[in-house]
């Protein structure tokens, strides 16, 4: 019995705002702060019951940040055709599939 592949796009440069978390530090100097926003960026990809996504953040990675996911088919009779990210295709380590995280939504 032959399997169908499904294909699994990670989708890039996604039009609207940049989601953003704050990170604040503080010192002792004079009882100021020193508040520093790192911005993070969102990942998304399509969502199927013929498989789950597993490992990325819902708070978002900041730019340089490692992202690494996994893919479980959910279809015994599916298995996954390819991945891609900006026209890139990724390709998995010992089943996980990551990448560095760019400065914008991907």
């Amino acid at each position: 019995m032959n399997k169908r592949l499904i294909p699994f796009i990670a989708i890039a440069a996604l039009l609207g705002s940049c989601g953003e978390n704050e990170n604040t530090s503080s010192n002792t100097d004079g009882g100021k702060s020193d508040i520093s926003e790192v911005q993070k960026y969102t990942v998304t990809y399509p969502k199927s019951s013929e498989y789950t996504v597993t490992g990325i953040k819902e708070g978002g990675y900041a730019e340089g940040e490692k992202v690494e996911f996994s893919i479980s088919v959910t279809n015994a009779l599916k298995e996954v055709e390819k991945v891609t990210l900006s026209g890139a295709t990724l390709v998995p380590n010992e089943g996980k599939y990551s990448f560095t995280m760019a400065a914008k939504n991907v």
